[in-house]
């Protein structure tokens, strides 16, 4: 009976994860497209669409630069550095909407995936509750992008009010007008932040998803274990193995997303925070520099700590095939676990520039660094 009501509210979960990620996956398409500007079927122009998008944030990033001349005939510190880090962080989301703009069909195709692996017919053979999972983990990101939007939005408003009262222009245009000026400015700001939050948003629903897709595989993995489920599942290690080859494809797929995307970032980062602590020390009552330091820290440790749980899910697997049954097997399923054993021995990273490894010790490291580095310029001035 009890297996019975398991079931039921199984695939409850699974009608109900449907529905709900079939909403979300249309929105998420709908945002790609507009980002890539590809609203038609059609491939002509498609370098040219794939370019509007990062040429508008090129654009300002020109600006930005433009302004620097001007910027050093201030005598105000606080216009200096701001202008510079302002440069800083427009690369950085430049060569994040760049990165989302190449590899949007790759983006596409995992958001879509991520809807098809609860259908897959390993879950309901071993009766591993994977609509459960991935309804909470839906939940889950759907709360942290509210969270991320809402935050940046904040920030954001407090930045460009604040630069207002100071009357710090951080970006070149060719009026006369200081007030359109300062309206220039604050459509700027406006338009950047939501390009961050888009893109943000993409890498906030690849980590929560790939690291639901593990869990569940790992709930499956140790179900062999069981002696009944051993020995009534003949040649179920056939479809372990595909479903093990499947996640390590979309995994190599989400390497290399990543590896477009946070390589900028984390050098940046650390310019950024470097930037932002010395501005704290001179200016500890501009409250603007302790809200982009708290935001790019926070942005930094999000993805360090994604790295840091699929290094980890990914490491747990080859224990968890080790702690199965497998003596119990047939020779060709022992044969197949020990291949899936070899496949799993050196666990997946998400990498910077394809060396270094993006995880909590990273996060560690470039914060050590920024604070040596600001200790040393302080001492210096």
């Amino acid at each position: 009976m009890s297996k019975k009501k398991t079931k039921k509210s199984s695939e409850n979960d699974l009608k109900s994860f449907k529905l709900n990620y079939l909403q979300f996956k249309v929105k998420v398409f709908l945002i790609l497209k507009i980002l890539t500007c590809n609203f038609y079927t059609e491939r002509k122009f498609s370098l040219a669409k794939k370019i509007i998008c990062p040429g508008i944030v090129g654009f300002t990033v020109i600006s930005t630069t433009s302004k620097v001349p001007y910027s050093l005939m201030n005598t105000e510190i606080f216009t200096k550095t701001s202008n510079v880090l302002m440069i800083f962080g427009l690369s950085q989301i430049f060569s994040k909407v760049t990165a989302v703009s190449v590899y949007g069909k790759k983006i596409e195709k995992l958001v879509s995936w991520f809807g098809e692996v609860e259908e897959e017919e390993l879950w309901s053979i071993l009766a591993v509750s994977a609509g459960n999972r991935l309804q909470k983990t839906l939940f889950y990101a759907k709360m942290a992008i509210m969270c991320t939007s809402t935050l940046f939005f904040v920030t954001i408003t407090l930045m460009a009010s604040y630069y207002f009262m100071s009357d710090s222009l951080l970006f070149w245009t060719p009026f006369k007008s200081r007030n359109f000026e300062f309206f220039i400015q604050f459509f700027f700001l406006y338009l950047l932040i939501v390009f961050l939050i888009v893109v943000e948003s993409l890498l906030l629903i690849l980590g929560f998803f790939f690291v639901c897709i593990i869990n569940v595989f790992l709930d499956a993995v140790r179900m062999l274990d069981d002696e009944a489920c051993v020995r009534t599942s003949g040649g179920i290690m056939r479809k372990f193995y595909s479903q093990h080859l499947k996640i390590l494809e979309k995994l190599c797929d989400l390497q290399e997303v990543f590896r477009g995307i946070q390589t900028c970032q984390v050098a940046s980062n650390l310019l950024i925070i470097v930037g932002t602590l010395y501005m704290m020390q001179i200016y500890p009552h501009g409250f603007v520099n302790h809200i982009i330091f708290l935001n790019i820290v926070a942005q930094f440790f999000t993805i360090c700590l994604f790295g840091e749980f699929i290094h980890s899910k990914t490491e747990q697997i080859f224990t968890a095939l080790y702690l199965t049954r497998w003596y119990e097997m047939k020779k060709d399923d022992q044969m197949i676990l020990l291949m899936m054993m070899k496949k799993t021995q050196k666990p997946v990273s998400l990498k910077i520039a394809g060396m270094y490894e993006i995880n909590m010790q990273t996060f560690v490291s470039v914060m050590r660094l920024s604070f040596s580095f600001c200790a040393l310029l302080y001492a210096l001035d």
